[in-house]
């Protein structure tokens, strides 16, 4: 199969995880959250879609919480906190000190809105960390 043959279907099975955030707000609401229930149930997952945020926002928050990821975890602990409230809070999904286990999540939640209000909070390392994603 060629690039082109397979990019028309790869895109539409995309669609599955895919939930217009836009639909939210009209009269279709009850359908979009059944289906937002159902590929959690299904797929365990669901991309958001027409969000606001452009591509490109998208794209380097990708970009440097890979990096962010990849810190010592010294460096990434610093953002650890058991306040659930935390602006910005690094964790996983066990106690590494006790647990034995290496199949893990971990996770760094951010407040973002209004961005300018959270930007001083966020991680400071890598040094691009707020520039990368701060595009207003």
């Amino acid at each position: 199969m060629s690039p082109s043959t397979i990019a028309p279907v790869v895109e539409e099975e995309n669609k599955k995880y895919q939930k217009d955030l836009a639909e939210l707000l009209g009269p279709n609401r009850p359908h979009v959250l059944q289906t937002i229930a159902e590929a959690c149930e299904t797929y365990g997952f669901f991309q958001v879609v027409n969000h606001g945020m452009e591509g490109d926002v998208s794209r380097n928050m990708i970009e440097v919480c890979k990096i962010f990821f990849e810190l010592p975890y010294e460096e990434r602990s610093k953002h650890m906190s058991a306040d659930m409230s935390a602006p910005v809070r690094y964790g996983t999904s066990f106690n590494q000190i006790k647990d034995n286990v290496f199949c893990w999540r971990d996770f760094l939640k951010l407040y973002a809105h209004p961005l300018p209000d959270y930007l001083p909070y966020w991680p400071s390392s890598p040094s691009d960390f707020r520039g990368w994603t701060y595009n207003i």
